[in-house]
């Protein structure tokens, strides 16, 4: 603990500042990486946060890719040549629209400025890393964090799933993180304000709606620790009730724009079916789907071994992270469903193992086990990065950047 200390304090932070900003400004990527020298510090996050938006400014839509960011582009111009949101508050007001306006209103609040989609960019990346950032605080604050080989997978771990890349499906992915985080506020901190901010994600996206029943089934289940290790086996081994659940809530009690959103994911043919049509084979879907998840209720199985010696605190937290695991599992293989659960639910995993273990137990599972869970997701992320971007965006000055996709593009 002690060295663990004494590293948190060698470098001065003004002057740590300094000599990261210069990097910065001078090779962003080179400054990326020396900072997560010392991740926890306050320029470290500086520099983090200015990376995601050198991102955002640098995002640029493939031509021959279809991502989601196409439609929200779309979005964006359509906005941008009424000159007004009249159109859209009158869709809103239509039963079957959709019912989350965070889009909406970002993009009419940088129309009123700007007609470059990169800005648009530029502000989802912004609003995407100061949610993640103050997420990742819960891990790297830790006073068992350190630069170590440990802690540099958790933070991989924390973050994989749900990078900056994925303001390329910004509604679903910027929610993700404003629910980890008002989670994180709530359970770790004590702090119930944010259950007003958790109340707000669907606004973001409509699906977070769930989000707040499973928040309301932890509350009920905390305590019940027996319950829950019998509903995570059984959720484990039956995850084709999803399904059912999901058709019966579409078709007897859900409103028609729910309804509409439900159907969405209950496709002729669920998830294989949809990923296929998407080119994945086989294998790619068993390192997309199956194998993140087998690994994140393997570590649940760890956490049940030590569940009577945590404190009260990791008791709640792993509470609920019982519960929304067992929706995940069950949910698994309803459209993309389940999957997407995982980005919240893998930050939860990697701060409860830091908390519990401290870096001197189950290490292995960790160095091995998740490279392997996630190496699939690694891969797809060096794909996707260099569609959107190139590599001058990195290594040239972000001066550059700036100036090329403001006044050159």
């Amino acid at each position: 603990m002690a060295g663990v200390n004494q590293i948190r304090h060698t470098i001065k932070p003004t002057k740590d500042m300094a000599i990261k900003l210069a990097m910065f400004i001078v090779c962003p990527v080179l400054s990326f990486f020396y900072s997560l020298r010392n991740a926890w510090s306050k320029s470290s996050y500086a520099i983090f946060f200015l990376f995601a938006l050198l991102f955002g400014i640098a995002f640029t839509i493939p031509q021959d890719v279809y991502f989601d960011s196409v439609s929200y582009v779309k979005q964006f111009e359509d906005i941008v040549r009424n000159n007004d949101i009249s159109h859209i508050i009158d869709n809103y007001g239509k039963e079957d629209s959709v019912k989350d306006i965070y889009t909406y209103v970002v993009c009419y609040i940088v129309s009123l400025f700007s007609s470059n989609y990169h800005v648009l960019f530029f502000v989802y990346a912004a609003v995407f890393a100061f949610f993640m950032l103050k997420s990742l605080k819960f891990l790297t604050d830790q006073k068992v964090f350190s630069n170590n080989l440990l802690c540099f997978l958790l933070m991989v771990m924390f973050i994989m799933q749900n990078s900056i890349f994925n303001i390329n499906g910004v509604r679903w992915c910027t929610a993700g993180w404003i629910a980890c985080y008002a989670l994180l506020e709530i359970i770790l901190n004590n702090n119930k304000r944010y259950i007003i901010l958790l109340c707000a994600t669907p606004l973001v996206h409509l699906s977070f709606g769930i989000v707040i029943i499973v928040f309301a089934a932890y509350l009920l289940l905390k305590k019940r620790f027996t319950l829950l290790y019998v509903l995570l086996i059984l959720s484990f081994g039956y995850s084709s009730i999803g399904s059912l659940l999901l058709a019966t809530i579409k078709d007897s009690f859900a409103p028609q724009f729910v309804s509409k959103y439900f159907g969405s994911y209950l496709i002729e043919g669920g998830y294989e079916n949809m990923y296929f049509k998407r080119g994945y084979n086989i294998t790619e879907m068993l390192y997309m789907r199956d194998w993140p998840i087998v690994f994140a209720n393997i570590c649940l199985f760890f956490f049940i071994s030590k569940r009577k010696s945590m404190n009260k605190e990791n008791q709640k937290f792993f509470a609920f992270i019982l519960v929304f695991m067992i929706l995940t599992n069950l949910i698994v293989r309803v459209g993309d469903a389940g999957y997407r659960q995982l980005r919240i639910i893998y930050p939860l995993i990697a701060i409860l193992w830091l908390k519990v273990f401290e870096g001197k137990k189950y290490n292995n599972i960790i160095y091995v086990l998740m490279p392997i869970a996630l190496s699939y997701r690694i891969y797809q992320s060096v794909i996707h990065y260099s569609t959107v971007t190139s590599v001058g965006d990195y290594i040239f000055t972000p001066i550059y950047t700036v100036i090329k996709q403001l006044y050159i593009n």
